[in-house]
């Protein structure tokens, strides 16, 4: 038998449980790109962390929320997974003709003798910018979040707002 053969009732090989760290079909193309972007990065000061995460979203690495832009009679309503975390962490605004969604998930803590066998979950943090297609009204705008699921509402503005915070909820 081999001597790190699996046989009932013995502890299995970790390495066995190991994940792959296969890039994501549809940024292939771009693993190389972001692996040697990453490299050169990783030698330049911390102003460069938001061309780090982009480097790692390139590599398939990154906390990248998924969003859906719908735009609505009255404005825009967004909604973005972000599984994990709280409306604490949630960092939403309006700047410079950008909705802003950023944050951070945090990796949870193991006990002292546990061991990761397999984690395909994603952590650190994340920035978001999104062209708004008009100015909104920032006394109007409403978000909430339950479920892990943040939803803004934005209306569309007869004049020029200045930059603010909007304020997330949790959804009653």
């Amino acid at each position: 038998m081999k001597p790190n053969a699996h046989t009932p009732g013995s502890r299995p090989n970790a390495q066995r449980f190991r994940s792959s760290t296969a890039t994501p079909f549809h940024l292939a193309p771009f693993g190389e790109v972001g692996r040697a972007l990453g490299r050169l990065v990783g030698e330049l000061p911390a102003a460069t962390a938001p061309l780090a995460n982009w480097a790692r979203e390139l590599e398939g690495q990154g906390l990248r929320p998924q969003i859906e832009v719908i735009e609505t009679e009255a404005g825009l309503r967004l909604h973005a997974e972000l599984p994990g975390l709280s409306e604490e962490h949630i960092d939403l605004r309006v700047e410079d003709g950008h909705l802003i969604l950023a944050g951070e998930k945090h990796a949870v803590a193991l006990e002292p003798k546990a061991t990761s066998l397999h984690n395909e979950r994603r952590f650190g943090a994340f920035r978001r910018a999104l062209a708004l297609p008009f100015e909104i009204d920032l006394d109007q705008a409403q978000a909430t979040f339950e479920d892990g699921v943040l939803t803004v509402e934005l209306t569309r503005a007869e004049d020029d707002s200045s930059e603010r915070r909007i304020p997330v909820k949790r959804k009653a």
